[in-house]
C-alpha cells in the first residue's frame, strides 16, 4: 500500500513538471498568448455570423445589418453572401463551415 502511495505521487510530481515545462514552451514560443488570441477572435467571429443569420431572418439588408452591428458593409457583405446560399434557415454552422474553408 505504501508503495502504491509512492508510485501515485511519483506520477502527480512528473504531470506537474509537464505541465511546468509546456507553459514554459508556451510563454518562450507565445504559444499561449497566440492560442487565447485565436480562441477570441474565433469567438467573434461565430457569434458575429449568428447575429447576421438572425437579422437575415428577420429580412434585413446589408445596409441594415451593419448599422445595427456597427460593422463594416463589406465585412458583413461576405457572410451575408455565404448565408443566402442556407435562406431561409440561415444555420449559422453551415455558414460558419464554408467561411472557414
Amino acid at each position: 500500500m505504501y508503495e502504491a502511495v509512492i508510485q501515485s505521487q511519483e506520477k502527480t510530481i512528473f504531470e506537474a513538471h509537464q505541465r511546468y515545462l509546456y507553459s514554459l514552451h508556451a510563454a518562450e514560443t507565445g504559444g499561449y498568448d497566440k492560442g487565447l488570441e485565436e480562441g477570441i477572435e474565433k469567438g467573434k467571429t461565430d457569434y458575429l455570423v449568428s447575429l447576421i443569420c438572425k437579422k437575415l431572418s428577420r429580412g434585413l439588408t446589408i445596409d441594415q445589418i451593419a448599422k445595427e452591428l456597427e460593422e463594416d458593409p463589406e465585412h458583413i457583405s461576405k457572410i451575408y453572401d455565404i448565408a443566402q446560399k442556407y435562406a431561409p434557415d440561415y444555420n449559422p454552422e453551415s455558414v460558419l463551415k464554408e467561411l472557414n474553408s
